[in-house]
């Protein structure tokens, strides 16, 4: 109801009425709108800690997205760096392997040039040996007994 809906003899009377009643109407009104205010306030600052909440998670989420993904940048320079370093080894083994075979060559070269060195010093001492018993008889030569075990036999051969 309001006061231009009543007729104007019984607005006049009932005016204090309709103040009180407008008054009461008008507390109750402000009653309800500081009320739904606080609670607008509270579910503000509600909304205001959740909303500080998640942009603290999202930075923190931004960092371990960074994180994860430098991470993985490394990962991919340390896998490039190891396929780099196992091809490395790699050829350093066929090089090791080679060398291995050439020095193996060589020491069995050495220990046979040491035998044959050994062989031609004992030929070289037999001959000299041979040439002290040679006797020369009527354009033979003929080597004599020898104290030397090879040459137990008589060996002779004309010149």
């Amino acid at each position: 109801m309001t006061i231009s809906s009543r007729p104007p003899s019984k607005s006049v009377s009932l005016s204090p009425f309709i103040r009180v009643l407008t008054g009461h109407r008008y507390t109750k009104a402000l009653d309800a709108i500081k009320s739904l205010r606080k609670d607008r306030v509270a579910e503000l600052k509600t909304e205001q800690e959740r909303l500080e909440s998640l942009s603290r998670e999202k930075a923190h989420s931004d960092k371990l997205v960074k994180r994860v993904s430098d991470l993985n940048s490394t990962i991919t320079s340390k896998e490039l760096e190891y396929e780099e370093v196992k091809h490395e080894y790699d050829q350093l083994v066929q090089a090791n392997k080679k060398f291995y075979e050439q020095s193996t060559k060589f020491r069995e070269m050495y220990l046979k040039l040491e035998s044959l060195q050994e062989k031609k010093t004992r030929c070289e001492e037999d001959l000299a040996n041979a040439k002290e018993n040679l006797q020369v008889v009527s354009g033979m030569a003929c080597i004599m007994r020898v104290s030397h075990p090879q040459l137990t036999f008589r060996h002779c051969r004309y010149r």
